[in-house]
C-alpha cells in the first residue's frame, strides 16, 4: 500500500497504531508487514524496511515465510484508488507516474469502468505504471490541455509540482482492447524526476509549497517541504 499519511485523518490513526516517532507522532513514512486481514502485524514496525530487517535477503526471507502461512483466495481484483483528483494528481506528480481518471456520474457505471480497468491492471504489463482516481464528474478535467469530452477513461501527465497536468490519451467506457491502448498511453505519461534536493529546492524557488489536510507532524519532512 501506498500511504496517503498526512492527508487522510482515519489512515493516519490506523499508521500511528503501527508506528509512531519518538515524541508519539506519525512520522512521514511508515512500514510493517501484515497479514490478509491488515489487522495483525507479521513483523517489526518502522519508517522503512531498513528498520525492521538487516538486508534486503532478510527482507525476502520474511515475505516468503509470511505469505507460506496464508492460503491465496479466489477474489475480484479491485483497483487502486487515490481518494480525490487533487491527492491523486500530488501523489502522481510525486512519484513521476501518470494519473488515471475514470468518470461518470452513474454509480454503477464507474463501478463497471474501475471493475474493466482492474483487470486490465492486474497484469505484469501495467501493474505499479500509474495511480488512479474515481471521479463523479468531469470538472477537474475540463481546464486540462488535450480534454476530450464524452470520454470515460482519461490518462494524464501530470507537471512535477502538481499544479496542473495534460491529457495524453482518453478512452471511450466499454473500450476496445483496453490493456495494450493504456500501455502505450502510460508510456508517453511518465514525467522525469529530478532528485529530492533539486525537486524542493526548485519548489522554493518558485514559491511553490503544499498544505495537507491534517498537520505534518514530522518535523524532518516539514522543513524540507516533502509530499506524502
Amino acid at each position: 500500500m501506498r500511504p496517503a499519511t498526512y492527508e487522510s485523518a482515519a489512515e493516519a490513526e490506523t499508521l500511528s497504531k503501527w508506528f509512531s516517532g519518538r515524541d508519539g507522532d506519525l512520522e512521514n513514512t511508515t512500514f510493517v508487514l501484515l497479514d490478509p486481514s491488515g489487522k495483525k502485524a507479521i513483523s517489526r514496525a518502522g519508517r522503512g524496511p531498513e528498520m525492521a530487517f538487516a538486508n534486503a535477503a532478510a527482507f525476502t526471507q520474511a515475505l516468503m515465510k509470511g505469505s507460506a502461512a496464508y492460503q491465496p483466495k479466489a477474489g475480484e481484483r479491485v483497483l487502486p484508488t487515490v481518494a480525490d483528483f487533487r491527492l491523486g494528481l500530488n501523489v502522481a506528480a510525486s512519484d513521476g507516474l501518470p494519473l488515471v481518471a475514470i468518470v461518470d456520474e452513474d454509480g454503477s457505471s464507474r463501478a463497471r469502468m474501475a471493475k474493466a480497468v482492474a483487470e486490465s491492471v492486474w497484469s505484469n504489463e501495467l501493474n505499479g505504471l500509474a495511480h488512479y482516481v474515481v471521479l463523479e464528474d468531469v470538472s477537474a478535467l475540463e481546464k486540462l490541455d488535450g480534454y476530450v469530452a464524452d470520454k470515460k477513461i482519461y490518462v494524464l501527465q501530470p507537471d512535477t509540482f502538481a499544479r496542473s497536468g495534460k491529457i495524453v490519451s482518453a478512452f471511450a467506457a466499454r473500450e476496445k482492447k483496453l490493456a495494450p491502448k493504456l500501455t502505450a498511453a502510460l508510456g508517453v505519461a511518465k514525467i522525469d524526476k529530478a532528485s529530492h534536493r533539486q525537486h524542493v529546492r526548485e519548489g522554493k524557488r518558485s514559491g511553490i509549497s503544499w498544505k495537507s489536510k491534517i498537520p505534518v507532524n514530522d518535523g524532518a519532512a516539514a522543513r524540507s517541504g516533502r509530499r506524502p
